[in-house]
């Protein structure tokens, strides 16, 4: 399935309500709220988490990808190599792709492209997940939810 950037996927927007999730993918398996602020559905057999933050008035504030049948531009990356990302990068397509932190103790670094509203998460050098977001503006005030 392909990821839009800014956007969502499918029926799935960016700054859905838990109603509106729910209509379109049903219940979700988990619901982890541990994190003050933030809950998390968890979407297994789709490789999805789905968070809602209570800053973003409890709307779908980010999604987070974890199989390689998700797709960016009809490429494959979650699985591919960390070199694969810096191709991307080549190619145009992750334009502004840079390292944002590195954690030496798991082997683990995450880089962001923040043009397109992704952050990668690399372990022993591969993608393991992307993350999405909304687009912001230059101070990091999120400038609209997708469907307006």
């Amino acid at each position: 399935m392909e990821i839009i950037v800014h956007v969502g996927f499918g029926n799935v927007t960016l700054g859905m309500t838990k109603d509106e999730l729910r209509h379109a993918l049903g219940h979700p398996d988990i619901v982890d709220s541990a994190q003050e602020g933030l809950e998390c559905w968890i979407y297994e057999s789709l490789g999805i988490n789905c968070d809602f933050h209570i800053e973003d008035e409890g709307r779908l504030s980010t999604v987070t990808f974890e199989r390689p049948d998700w797709t960016l531009n009809g490429k494959i990356i979650i699985g591919k190599s960390n070199e694969h990302l810096l191709e991307l990068k080549e190619e145009g397509i992750l334009p502004d792709l840079k390292l944002t932190e590195k954690f030496d103790f798991w082997d683990a670094c995450e880089y962001e492209c923040e043009k397109l509203g992704i952050t990668f998460w690399i372990t022993e050098g591969q993608v393991d997940s992307l993350t999405m977001y909304p687009l912001f503006d230059s101070e990091g005030n999120r400038q609209f939810w997708p469907f307006g």
